[in-house]
């Protein structure tokens, strides 16, 4: 779920078919779009069919939080890291300590993964992409393999 009409825009604006007083229903403010917008300006984009295409060029990390990994599944891909958005700057380098790395890193609807983007590029990560729509485009809108998580992937 996105604040656009749809999850493959590419800005968080809020819809005209969508009241303002129905924001606090969907959790995002005009302020917290703007944050997004403006950092989706700093970060490069991936489409989920081209992220799938080309997997085994990226680590994927999976910024969602413990109890999405469980409920809803993971990526199917072939190199896929867990780290919960409010862990990933502190345990990043730890697991992926080559800047260059090639990483895409997702979240529900791309949201969380473009601030986690910018934040790592601030970190010095130079080949940084964010998940176009998430993990909802990839399983529901591009019906991409998914997975069960298993906890030893945490």
């Amino acid at each position: 779920m996105a604040c656009a009409t749809t999850n493959l825009l590419r800005r968080c604006t809020i819809s005209a078919i969508r009241p303002t007083s129905q924001l606090i229903a969907t959790r995002w403010t005009s302020r917290f779009c703007a944050l997004v917008d403006e950092a989706r300006n700093d970060v490069k984009e991936i489409l989920p069919k081209e992220a799938h295409a080309n997997q085994a060029s990226y680590t994927f990390v999976d910024v969602r939080e413990h109890d999405e990994w469980v409920t809803k599944g993971v990526i199917d891909v072939d190199e896929l890291l867990t780290l919960e958005r409010g862990v990933l700057e502190r345990k990043l380098e730890i697991e992926v300590p080559d800047l260059d790395a090639p990483l895409v890193l997702y979240c529900a609807g791309a949201m969380r993964s473009v601030l986690a983007a910018e934040s790592i590029q601030k970190m010095g990560y130079s080949n940084v992409q964010s998940l176009i729509g998430g993990f909802g485009q990839w399983a529901d809108g591009d019906k991409l393999p998914i997975r069960d998580f298993q906890e030893s992937e945490e």
